[in-house]
Formats: C-alpha cells, structure tokens, sequence
C-alpha cells in the first residue's frame, strides 16, 4: 500500500501536478438586516427574509406585531427601554 502510495505521488510530481494542501476557507459574516426599511417595514419580514448567521437589527420604537424566531438568527434591538414589541397582550411574542 505504501509502495503504491509512493509510486501515485512521484507520477503526480512528474506530470506537474500541485499537491499543495487548500487553505481553510474564512467563515462567512452573515447579513445585518436593518428594520424598518423600506425593504423591511417590519421585524418579521426582516426575520423571513434573514439566514442562519445573519442578524436582525431593529431601530427603537414601538413595533405592533407578533413574531416568529428563526433558528440561527439574532434579533437585536436598540435597548430594551427603546424597542418594545407588542404583541398584543397575547403573551406570545
């Protein structure tokens, strides 16, 4: 095995080929998706169109809406003084 091993690398050397091991490839920054925008009027149409590693970056005010969470993905709001959530009086955000 090790005879054949020695004898696949010196043809690959003798044809000129590269055996150069691939460097890692950087982990991807995921989208910072700013809500309101014209885009994304809404948190949950900013968390729909978002993927796992992005996050969701909500501006203070008062948002009137319920919300589904997506795996993977932060929701961030500018403080919780500032960015409030209702959902109305339901419980469930």
């Amino acid at each position: 095995m090790k005879r054949l091993l020695i004898i696949s690398l010196a043809i690959l050397l003798a044809l000129g080929v590269s055996i150069v091991p691939l460097p890692a490839q950087p982990a991807m920054a995921g989208t910072t998706i700013h809500v309101p925008t014209v885009d994304y009027p809404t948190i949950q149409s900013g968390i729909n169109a978002a993927s796992a590693g992005d996050t969701v970056q909500v501006a203070a005010g008062t948002y009137y809406e319920r919300i589904s969470l997506k795996s993977r993905v932060v929701v961030q709001g500018a403080g919780a003084d500032v960015t409030i959530i209702n959902g109305g009086g339901s419980g469930w955000i």
